[in-house]
C-alpha cells in the first residue's frame, strides 16, 4: 500500500486551531477568568488612579479668590462676640465699634453686633466648657483702658465652628489654596490644593473682627468719627508649581499592577502547553507527524487574538475613564499590544524548564512580577546610565514598566506621549521602550525555538 502524504501545513495549522479552541471551551472557567481577571484588576486600578488626586500643581500666577473683607461676616444672623475683661473702658470702645459697624451699611435689618461680657478670662472658659456652641468667637483685651491707651487683644475661634491655622506653623503645604477637580479630597490623608487654611480667618469672622476693631482705634485716636472702614478685597497669593509628596505612590503602583493585570494570561498558557508535555499530548502528535512550528504558531494565534481583545478593551478604559488624558491613543495600545505578545513568547521561553503544568503557571506569573521590579532604578535612581534602561528592557515586564512609568509622569504633567516627544527625555524614551518591546518577542521566540530542540 502506498504512503499517504502528510498533510500540508495550512491543513495542520488549521486543525490545531480548532483543537485548541475547542480546549479553551472545554476549560470554560479557566478562559473565562483569563478574560475577565485582568480586567478586574486592570478596573481596580483605574479606581485608584481616578480617587487619588494629581499630583503634579501648575503654577497659579492669575490673582483668584476675590471676596469683600465683610461680605461672609454680614450674612451671619446672629453677631455675637465674647469680650474679657467687663469694664467701663471696654464698655465704651464697644459701643464705638457698634457705632461704626452700623453706619457701614443701609441694610435696616441689620442687628448690631452683640458683646458677651465676662469679668476674667477664667470666666470666659467655665462659660464655654459648660456651652460650647455659645461662643463662636472671643475677643481678649490686654490693656485696661483701649479708649485712651494702647489697644492689644487676642482672638480666639471656636473649633466647633470653623478651625484656624495653627499659630506655630507660619506656612500651608505648598499644594493647598490651588484649585483642584477632585471630588475625593477626604478619601486620603493627603492634600489635593482644595484646602485653604488662610481662608478660615475669613470665614470665621477673625479678618472682619481685626479691621472693625483697628479702624474703631483710628477713629478714636484721630478724633475724626467720620472715617469709614475701604472697601476691602481679599486675593490669594500666586503659587509656584510643586509636585506633591504621593507622585512617588503614583510611580509604584501604577506600573506594577499595570503589568501585573496584563500579563495574568501568562499562568493559563503554561498550564495548557505543559500539561500538554506532561501528558505526552504534544509527543504523540509529533509522532503522527505534527510539526513543531505549526503547534507554537497555533497557540501564538490563539493567544495573539485574546491579547489583541485585551489590548483594545484596556486601552480603551484607560483613555475613556480618563487615566490618560494627554497621551496619544495609539501609542499606549501598540504598547500594550507588544507587551502582551512579548509575554506569549516569554511563556514558550519558560515551557521547556518545566514538567508539571501548576508549578510552571505559578512560577511563570511570579517570574514576570518579580522582574518588573528592576524599573524602580528609574524610580529611585536619578543618575541611572541610560544604558542600564535599554538592557534592563531586554526583560519585557521591566521594559513595560518603564515605558507605563514614563507614560504616567509625562501624562501627569500635562504634557503627555505623544509622537513629538517619542524620542526625547532622559534615560531611554517611550520609542526606544517599544523598539525593545519588539525586540523581545524575536530574542524570546528564537530563544524559545532554540530551547525546544536541546531540551528534551
Amino acid at each position: 500500500m502506498a504512503e499517504k502524504t502528510s498533510p500540508s501545513y495550512l491543513l495542520q495549522l488549521k486543525a490545531t486551531i480548532i483543537r485548541n479552541l475547542l480546549l479553551k471551551k472545554r476549560e470554560k472557567r479557566k478562559t473565562i477568568a483569563e478574560v475577565f481577571l485582568p480586567l478586574y484588576t486592570l478596573g481596580i486600578l483605574i479606581v485608584i488612579k481616578i480617587i487619588i488626586p494629581n499630583p503634579n500643581f501648575p503654577v497659579m500666577s492669575t490673582p483668584r479668590g476675590e471676596a469683600v473683607l465683610f461680605e461672609h461676616f454680614q450674612q451671619f444672623k446672629n453677631h455675637t462676640i465674647a469680650i474679657v475683661p467687663n469694664s467701663t473702658e471696654t464698655q465704651r470702645f464697644l459701643e464705638s465699634v457698634n457705632q461704626l459697624w452700623l453706619t457701614m451699611h443701609l441694610d435696616p435689618g441689620l442687628h448690631p453686633i452683640s458683646f458677651m461680657m465676662f469679668d476674667t478670662h477664667d470666666d470666659l472658659l467655665t462659660a464655654y466648657w459648660k456651652e460650647p456652641t455659645s461662643i463662636p468667637i472671643a475677643v481678649i483685651f490686654e490693656t485696661d483702658d483701649p479708649v485712651k491707651g494702647s489697644l492689644k487683644y487676642e482672638i480666639r475661634t471656636n473649633p466647633s465652628f470653623v478651625v484656624t491655622p495653627s499659630t506655630t506653623e507660619l506656612y500651608s503645604s505648598p499644594a493647598s489654596c490651588r484649585e483642584s477637580e477632585g471630588h475625593w479630597s477626604g478619601v486620603f490623608p493627603i492634600e489635593t490644593g482644595e484646602s485653604c487654611p488662610v481662608n478660615q480667618y475669613y470665614y470665621s469672622g477673625f479678618v472682619a473682627i481685626q479691621a472693625l476693631f483697628d479702624f474703631t482705634k483710628i477713629r478714636l485716636d484721630s478724633g475724626q468719627m467720620n472715617i469709614e472702614v475701604p472697601h476691602i478685597m481679599l486675593e490669594l497669593f500666586p503659587k509656584k508649581a510643586y509636585t506633591g509628596d504621593w507622585m512617588v505612590a503614583f510611580r509604584v503602583l501604577i506600573p506594577l499592577y499595570m503589568v501585573m493585570a496584563l500579563s495574568q494570561f501568562i499562568t493559563y498558557l503554561l498550564i495548557l502547553i505543559v500539561g500538554e508535555k506532561e501528558k505526552k499530548i504534544k509527543e504523540g502528535m509529533k509522532i503522527m507527524g505534527l510539526r513543531d512550528s505549526v503547534f507554537w504558531l497555533s497557540w501564538f494565534i490563539i493567544y495573539g487574538i485574546f491579547v489583541l481583545f485585551l489590548t483594545i478593551v484596556s486601552s480603551i478604559l484607560l483613555f475613556t475613564l480618563r487615566v490618560f488624558q494627554h497621551t496619544n491613543f495609539l501609542l499606549i495600545f501598540l504598547l500594550i499590544l507588544l507587551y502582551g505578545l512579548s509575554i506569549i513568547m516569554f511563556g514558550f521561553l519558560l515551557t521547556p524548564f518545566f514538567d508539571k503544568a501548576r508549578t510552571a503557571g505559578i512560577l511563570g506569573n511570579f517570574a514576570v512580577n518579580i522582574m518588573s521590579l528592576l524599573y524602580f532604578i528609574q524610580v529611585f535612581v536619578d543618575d541611572s546610565s541610560s544604558v542600564a534602561f535599554w538592557l534592563v528592557s531586554l526583560l519585557n515586564s521591566s521594559g513595560f514598566a518603564l515605558a507605563m512609568d514614563k507614560a504616567l509622569v509625562l501624562d501627569l504633567s500635562g504634557d503627555g506621549v505623544s509622537f513629538d516627544n517619542l524620542w526625547s527625555g532622559p534615560g531611554i524614551p517611550f520609542g526606544g521602550s517599544l523598539i525593545m518591546m519588539s525586540l523581545d518577542i524575536v530574542l524570546y521566540g528564537l530563544l524559545a525555538y532554540y530551547l525546544d530542540c536541546v531540551i528534551p
